[in-house]
């Protein structure tokens, strides 16, 4: 499981239009309007074209591996590229569970009568 905390992460709002933005020791960033040329150095250097459009307020940028467009992509720790959340397997929940605070329902009386009915659907449909 990637954690949101151990990736590098490339915000599409925080860049400039034009002109380098360095992202992390070894991670640079040279912006252009349509597009993103991502420079990564050290043991293994590699560089990644990376499409950016601005859509209304905010930019958003297109990962390379499903199409999506999204605000953030993420490079793992390991990784050989910037992806998108699902793409990278980048979880959220993890960074709950490290906090010791765990997600509450909203209304628990009504989540327990949802999983309640859940629970009697399965079981009926397991004896049937």
């Amino acid at each position: 499981m990637v954690l949101a905390e151990d990736c590098i992460r490339l915000q599409a709002f925080t860049l400039p239009r034009r002109g380098a933005r360095k992202l992390a020791p070894g991670v640079g960033v040279l912006c252009y309007p349509g597009k993103l040329a991502v420079v990564v150095g050290g043991a293994s250097p590699f560089a990644q074209a990376i499409e950016r459009r601005r859509l209304a307020h905010r930019y958003k940028v297109k990962c390379p591996t499903c199409g999506r467009w999204v605000r953030v992509l993420y490079l793992p720790p390991r990784g050989r590229r910037f992806l998108c959340r699902r793409c990278a397997g980048v979880t959220r929940w993890a960074c709950w569970q490290r906090n010791g605070r765990y997600r509450q329902p909203k209304r628990p009386e009504a989540w327990l009568k949802w999983f309640l009915r859940r629970a009697a659907k399965a079981i009926s449909t397991e004896r049937g």
